[in-house]
């Protein structure tokens, strides 16, 4: 009974325990000669209840899903066991992953670009880490597998990185991804069967400036033929495929998606952990700006000390919403190696909790608890203000997440697992 498809099997097998009674309860009517009505009619009243089951228990595994009744301590092996049957991707509600390693990187804030001190090895031990502790698998190749039961060769993923900073040929040491994490997940991938070439990692921001894909980035990726795809030099960047915003009195229509999400059958989204001045806090959703074209336009609306902005709706959920967001993500990891406690678009300094840079990476398939987790992090260093996270309430209402606050990661509703590997 320790195998997922026996205890999905012994979920539904209890109705089978009126079997006995087929045989016993029509003897009269059989030696009577009356028609054999009774062994049929029991069949269906068996056949009935099985499905009833199965029906009761799919919708509950749904429920799980939306955060709307508990996990029970059991059910993750066997919702794991349930969705790859289905051959869809698995939700692991509420399970946040938290792994992290001083020695991941050794930079002095002082000497250098930040992403010339970071331990390559150390940080793909940590995402492997954290994809077994995600899916409780016993190898990354087995991990991916529970996180896409359905894939065949020849699909397509996404992994949207930030790089919102890099506004110029020669970028600075404004706080931006780094390609140690990229590596590591693209190994795991290739591993499991994608071909590189089948891989694209993308920020196509283009609003207020046009976003970059800096050499020092892309150059250093550790796997030949991955495809980088930023807006500038890129006349295809957009697809016809757009995102729609229904603010309170207004609606904004025909921002176009970025061409290879839209392109994706699956979708890695990496944010960095941010205070943002303006929006409170950038994370998971707010990466997202850099999949749509024109993300000004919903500033006013994400902003806290813009009129328009109102606690009960975000832009943020409304493009998260998007099937080619919530319908493909399969994982969401924040890169919290160095992340930006004070800002979003300065250079890293250390961080008041740990006077040091975090070292961490977060992995999560709920973007609702993610977001919570690492906001929780971000608030603790005291750069985000109350209503930084309004949005992931609307979002857990829409049905995207699990939603709790904790200031001592003492989490109830959030499975939040945290791997120190000193």
């Amino acid at each position: 009974m320790s195998y997922p498809c026996q205890q999905a099997a012994a979920r539904t097998s209890w109705f089978l325990l009126l079997a006995p009674v087929i045989p016993v309860v029509p003897r009269r009517r059989i030696r009577s000669g009356r028609p054999i009505l009774w062994p049929a009619i029991m069949a269906a009243v068996v056949l009935i209840g099985v499905l009833l089951g199965v029906k009761f228990l799919e919708q509950q595994d749904f429920m799980i899903a939306r955060g709307e009744i508990e996990d029970p301590s059991w059910r993750s092996d066997v919702w794991l066991g349930l969705v790859a049957a289905r051959g869809t991707p698995p939700s692991i509600p509420g399970r946040v992953v938290h792994v992290t390693d001083p020695d991941a990187t050794n930079w002095d804030f002082e000497t250098g670009w930040y992403g010339d001190y970071v331990d390559q090895d150390v940080v793909t031990a940590m995402v492997e880490r954290g994809l077994l502790e995600l899916t409780g698998a016993e190898s990354v190749v087995g991990a991916w597998s529970r996180l896409i039961p359905a894939y065949e060769p020849g699909k397509k993923l996404a992994i949207k990185v930030n790089l919102n900073n890099t506004q110029s040929e020669t970028p600075g040491d404004a706080i931006d991804a780094v390609i140690e994490p990229v590596n590591a997940l693209v190994g795991g991938l290739i591993e499991f069967g994608f071909a590189p070439e089948d891989i694209t990692v993308y920020d196509v921001t283009h609003a207020s400036h046009d976003g970059r894909m800096p050499e020092r980035f892309a150059g250093r990726s550790a796997h030949d033929g991955v495809r980088f795809e930023a807006w500038v030099g890129n006349d295809e960047a957009f697809a016809d495929e757009t995102a729609h915003f229904d603010p309170p009195g207004a609606r904004i229509e025909g921002l176009r998606l970025a061409r290879c999400l839209v392109e994706a059958d699956y979708l890695v989204n990496m944010p960095i952990a941010k205070a943002h001045d303006y929006a409170g806090m950038s994370i998971a959703f707010k990466n997202h700006y850099g999949s749509v074209d024109r993300c000004d336009l919903l500033h006013i609306y994400t902003f806290g000390r813009y009129g328009s902005y109102r606690a009960d709706y975000s832009p943020l959920v409304d493009l998260y919403a998007s099937d080619h967001i919530a319908g493909k993500t399969v994982l969401t990891m924040c890169d919290a190696l160095f992340g930006n406690c004070e800002h979003y678009s300065t250079p890293p300094s250390p961080w008041p909790s740990c006077q040091d840079s975090p070292n961490s990476v977060y992995l999560s398939t709920d973007p609702v608890a993610l977001d919570c987790v690492v906001g929780d992090f971000l608030a603790l260093q005291g750069n985000v203000p109350d209503w930084g996270g309004d949005y992931l309430v609307l979002a857990a209402e829409a049905g995207l997440g699990t939603y709790e606050r904790c200031s001592t990661g003492e989490y109830t509703a959030i499975d939040y697992v945290l791997v120190d590997r000193r």
